[in-house]
């Protein structure tokens, strides 16, 4: 029995040293992985002994000992074939479908917007919209509903599904400016098969039919005919997509899912170099509307692109936050698409466009004064006045900034804004193209519960 202890011992300690025998000769990568391998640390150097040599060393040794790719791959299959997770931002729903933990909370409803937060969203759409109607433009907005939005049946159970509206529906209800129905629209045709099992995106049955409710409401606001994609045009699924959730899990995976390929040529250009779907900026042209428009993007629209692309005659992709709606030069429609989980981001990250003038506020004399902080940045856009009034509104109809300069006032409409210097929900935020030095700024802002104003004061 001793004999076989022993052997069992000796094989246990020969299995557990195979991979440190092997590093001279076998290499390891993680280039999957999208970062820098650990480098080898220095137990001493100039300054002396380096006290987190054992931690340094032992990230150097996780990253380059042998056989790791097939550790990483089999220890990921392990786990899942038990039901956990190995990566704690995937959710392994039901059926092999796996779901973005960063989209969990929308469909919970747990820390769902409060009716203020909504409000200054749509207030935030609503007054691009208006902006852009200003100068001849218009906003069409289409946000990406989450996975489980539309395939709730395969979440996780242990996740209760919230019964109310989500974030997203709440905020289209709220606009004035043109949402595209995408959440109505993906729902019709779930059954179809309209996103990926193992991807956080929408596949490409399903881009085809965000895109041509897209270009529809760019028909019907420009009142420019557009011809659409066929949905029912014949494919070949082909097993080529590497999931980005099925990679969060094992990078090393050679797991492919399926995808509709169509057949159709597309005659527009690519203008630039840029050709990746994931580069910030893209531009087109070739296309049949004439038209030119600027989309705001995220990486729901990489699988848009052909199909928009080939339907407007020039089109620029912008990916960036804050949205960048400083060059509309020529714009006939300005499209905002971005994914459901996204959408606080509006609120702390103003969009950097130019204010455009109001009238003066109608109820300003029967506003209560509240204490303000108002900064001023200059960037090579112009100035940005910010800053914060220490009461609340309640949900936000009006944002406005004075500028008074001797005995000359004017009010602009500015952004609503939260997060600045730590004070959430009663931020604003103008950009205009300059600043007198001797300006005086106050802020105005009018709600459901009180109006409020600041006193004139410099910014700082």
């Amino acid at each position: 029995m001793r004999k076989i202890y022993a052997a069992f011992l000796c094989v246990a300690l020969a299995v557990m040293a195979l991979p440190c025998a092997l590093m001279p000769f076998v290499s390891s990568s993680i280039g999957a992985e999208n970062r820098l391998p650990a480098e080898m640390p220095v137990l001493a150097d100039e300054n002396g002994l380096n006290f987190s040599f054992p931690a340094q060393y032992e990230d150097w040794l996780n990253d380059h000992i042998a056989l790791r790719k097939l550790f990483i791959t089999e220890y990921a299959n392990m786990l899942r074939f038990m039901g956990t997770s190995p990566q704690d931002q995937v959710i392994l729903g039901r059926d092999g479908w796996l779901f973005f933990r960063k989209t969990l909370d929308d469909y919970t409803g747990e820390n769902a917007f409060s009716g203020d937060e909504i409000a200054r969203i749509a207030l935030m759409l609503d007054t691009i919209d208006a902006t852009l109607r200003a100068q001849g433009s218009c906003l069409i907005v289409a946000i990406a509903p989450n996975k489980a939005s539309i395939y709730p049946e395969y979440m996780n159970a242990a996740y209760p599904q919230n019964q109310n509206a989500g974030n997203a529906e709440r905020v289209m209800q709220s606009l004035h400016a043109v949402s595209v129905p995408l959440f109505d629209i993906l729902r019709g045709h779930a059954a179809e098969g309209v996103y990926f099992h193992t991807d956080t995106h929408w596949n490409a049955l399903g881009a085809r039919y965000a895109a041509n409710a897209i270009l529809s409401a760019l028909a019907d606001e420009t009142g420019t005919p557009i011809a659409l994609s066929d949905t029912g045009a014949s494919y070949e699924l082909i097993a080529d997509w590497p999931g980005d959730l099925s990679r969060m899990l094992n990078p090393y995976t050679n797991e492919r899912e399926a995808q509709q390929h169509y057949g159709e040529r597309h005659s527009f250009q690519y203008k630039g170099r840029a050709r990746s779907p994931e580069a910030l900026t893209i531009s087109t042209k070739g296309g049949q509307a004439p038209l030119k428009i600027l989309v705001l993007r995220d990486s729901f629209c990489n699988l848009l692109l052909d199909d928009i692309s080939a339907a407007i005659g020039e089109v620029t992709y912008l990916r960036a936050m804050p949205l960048p709606l400083t060059e509309l030069e020529g714009i006939d429609a300005v499209v905002f698409k971005m994914a459901e989980r996204r959408l606080k981001e509006l609120l702390d990250k103003p969009p950097v466009i130019r204010a455009v003038k109001a009238g003066a506020p109608e109820r300003l004399n029967e506003a209560a004064l509240a204490s303000s902080h108002i900064e001023v940045e200059v960037t090579r856009d112009g100035a940005r006045i910010s800053g914060w009034l220490d009461r609340e509104p309640g949900r936000l109809s009006e944002a406005l900034l004075g500028i008074r300069t001797g005995d000359e006032e004017c009010w602009y409409v500015a952004m609503p804004v939260s997060g600045l210097d730590g004070h959430t929900g009663q931020g604003f935020s103008a950009l205009l193209n300059a600043l007198p030095e001797d300006a005086m700024v106050r802020a105005f802002m009018e709600g459901d519960d009180m109006t409020v104003v600041s006193e004139w004061k410099r910014a700082e």
